[in-house]
């Protein structure tokens, strides 16, 4: 395997499928968050911005989150190892990094605005935690000046500019990744939506040319096509067939063994329409319409006997089938139920002569 397949196979395997970005994205932020928070301890362990306790703290609290991120991925508890996220980072490791990194005067506040917006944006699905959690982000600031207004001995200052300098900056850093993250987790949703509602475009478009049973095209469709090619003065055959003694099979195998023979026929008629770029239909019950054009030489009873040929051949468990039809050259400025008219009546006389056939009407 390709290492960039291996390398997107690895990523998967520890993010989830792309498929449902949220999760995707968060867990990509617990194993970000895990990183930031170990290399934050070590940040500050060797830069003694804060005491030593507080670094080994974060080291520490680094393997709570990949066990958060452990339980989410692989035991499907991401709502419930969201909100102990969200509420760890707004409730407990904020709250120390505000004291243990000069309150207001340090990135703390930055990273709080980033986490007001990442629980408003992972919580899409849950309206209760979508409302609490982002609030508890947007009040905890207030509560912490208010609270380094009254006792500012509680906060623990940097111990030079230069130390303070490259905290703002670690915090920045820190800050972008989130946002790049939430840019990235509006850009799946949307992309995700867009395929849906192409996908459901689709499936409705499907739905309203198409008959439901054989997949083949419904009546509206066939006067659509059969339109179209009369404005382009086109050279074409309507063909109308009936598959013969159809009710018997109903009545002696049932509907279910039925319906199966029109869709195995429909499936046959689909792969002849196919291959003389002509259009299949299902005119009702167990009739069915073809539209050929005679292009390359070939007239409507070539495409009739290959068809003929796939039916004679088709494995069904109750015996063979046979159709018959009539296939008439459309006139100029015809409508399509004068034409069907016209391919009925040489359908009854197939019928008439003994059925299994089907009989031609050039004009």
């Amino acid at each position: 395997m390709p290492l960039h397949q291996q390398l997107k196979s690895s990523i998967d395997y520890i993010l989830g499928d792309k498929k449902d970005p949220f999760r995707y994205t968060h867990h990509a932020m617990l194993i970000f968050a895990a990183l930031a928070h170990f290399s934050g301890g070590i940040f500050n362990y060797c830069f003694s911005v804060t005491p030593t306790s507080y670094a080994l703290y974060l080291i520490a609290i680094s393997l709570f989150i990949l066990g958060l991120w452990y339980f989410s991925r692989f035991h499907h508890l991401f709502t419930l190892m969201a909100v102990l996220f969200n509420l760890l980072i707004a409730l407990v490791n904020l709250p120390l990094n505000w004291f243990f990194n000069a309150g207001s005067d340090g990135g703390t506040l930055m990273i709080y605005l980033i986490g007001f917006l990442y629980s408003a944006v992972i919580f899409h699905e849950h309206p209760r935690w979508r409302f609490i959690i982002p609030v508890i982000f947007a009040c905890m600031p207030c509560f912490l000046i208010l609270l380094e207004i009254s006792y500012p001995e509680l906060l623990y200052p940097y111990p030079s500019l230069e130390i303070k300098q490259l905290d703002l900056f670690f915090s920045y850093i820190l800050s972008g990744v989130c946002l790049l993250f939430l840019l990235e987790v509006y850009g799946r949703r949307f992309q995700l939506e867009r395929d849906r509602a192409q996908q459901l475009a689709e499936a409705l478009r499907f739905m309203a040319e198409r008959d439901n049973l054989t997949h083949l095209y419904n009546r509206h469709s066939l006067q659509k096509y059969f339109a179209h090619w009369q404005n382009k003065h086109a050279d074409f055959w309507l063909c109308i067939f009936d598959l013969d003694f159809f009710k018997q099979v109903n009545d002696q195998h049932g509907h279910a063994y039925g319906d199966y023979v029109l869709r195995t026929f429909a499936a046959a008629l689909a792969q002849v329409a196919d291959q003389y770029k002509g259009i299949a239909g299902r005119h009702g019950g167990e009739e069915f319409v073809l539209l050929v054009p005679p292009s390359l030489g070939h007239r409507p009873p070539q495409a009739v006997q290959d068809l003929r040929v796939l039916v004679a051949h088709l494995d069904l468990a109750k015996g063979a089938i046979t159709f018959s039809g009539g296939c008439v050259r459309v006139a100029w400025q015809e409508s399509l139920d004068t034409a069907l008219h016209r391919a009925d009546q040489l359908l009854y006389q197939a019928k008439a002569r003994g059925r299994d056939q089907v009989l031609y009407q050039a004009n």
